[in-house]
């Protein structure tokens, strides 16, 4: 955080949250590798198991419960960042049990999404005789990108309840602000973390999505929520530290009119 000429504050280089946030997983490496390696479990199953089941009902449940796993994940990752914070040893099994117990809060902001996941999932499997030349990957594609788009402004929402117990409703306020204000630096920093399933994905694309490969997939993106978490974290302290220093801005000509008369009205 630095300070120019103007006295207006600057956000920290990109380079500097990362190593904080590295340094934060560092600490306790063991805790946040083992929330990490749970929830990639749970997600190497959501995909194998359906897949192995096959038909349309079971495959439309593989991408709501990636979504749910991968928030749960990235919630049990702030719980106990949140509790690291305040100089206490955090542990993989509270972190899972506070997030359980705020689950209502955590999921409620992804509903929305999952249902809409679910849908799409099924009619494309449903109907996939009709859709011609489309291939699958394309339609995987769509829905990573409405997925991407929907889940930005809600990516710092586990950050705001566990590390700044804030209400469900204002976590959700905060995190679209600040996505708001750095759409592009936490787009980055959700692209560096997700980098390997992202090279797996493409990969993927172009040679064939089948089960094992997706179950990788899976894998590498719910097992780097721990990172996100530790990533968004720094974000989320950085905006807040600019949000608090911010200087107030001057009143406009026309609220200086109206003070003004306001004030010749009572005298």
């Amino acid at each position: 955080m630095t300070t120019n000429r103007t006295g207006r504050v600057s956000a920290r280089p990109l380079v500097e949250i990362l190593e904080e946030a590295y340094a934060i997983l560092r600490q306790d490496a063991s805790e946040y590798a083992l929330i990490g390696l749970v929830g990639a479990f749970a997600a190497c199953m959501a995909v194998l198991v359906p897949a192995l089941v096959g038909g349309p009902i079971a495959l439309a449940f593989i991408a709501p419960a990636l979504v749910i796993i991968a928030v749960a994940t990235l919630a049990a990752s702030a719980a106990a960042i949140g509790v690291g914070s305040n100089q206490l040893q955090p542990d993989a099994g509270r972190a899972f049990a506070a997030a359980g117990a705020r689950s209502i809060a955590i999921l409620r902001p992804w509903l929305p999404l999952v249902v809409v996941l679910g849908a799409a999932s099924y009619a494309a499997a449903a109907f996939s005789d009709y859709l011609g030349p489309v291939p699958p990957e394309a339609i995987l594609l769509a829905l990573a990108l409405v997925s991407l788009a929907y889940a930005l402004p809600r990516s710092l929402c586990s950050t705001a309840l566990f590390e700044h117990d804030l209400a469900a409703r204002e976590s959700l306020h905060a995190s679209a602000v600040i996505a708001r204000q750095a759409p592009r630096t936490i787009g980055i920093a959700w692209g560096i973390v997700l980098t390997p399933s992202i090279i797996v994905a493409l990969l993927g694309g172009l040679a064939g999505i089948d089960a094992a490969t997706g179950a990788i997939i899976a894998v590498l993106f719910v097992g780097a929520m721990p990172a996100g978490a530790a990533l968004m974290s720094q974000l989320f302290i950085d905006a807040a530290s600019r949000i608090e220093t911010a200087p107030t801005p001057a009143p406009t000509a026309a609220k200086r009119g109206k003070a003004a008369a306001a004030a010749h009205r009572r005298a």
